[in-house]
């Protein structure tokens, strides 16, 4: 699973709890290369997923 925040201290429960089930990425959208680097950092590390949804 993916979850993002503004800040990652945000999601240290998260991470504390479910480790190297939950990937953790800092996200500002009002910043579009942000948002560009997390969607591409996302579609490398669950591309068979990322391919589902691109065919919607």
């Amino acid at each position: 699973m993916a979850v993002t925040a503004r800040s990652l201290s945000n999601l240290t429960d998260l991470k504390d709890k479910y480790g190297d089930q939950v990937l953790t990425l800092e996200l500002d959208v009002t910043k579009p290369d942000q948002v560009k680097r997390v969607v591409e950092v996302i579609s490398l590390v669950f591309p068979a997923r990322w391919a589902l949804y691109r065919r919607l």
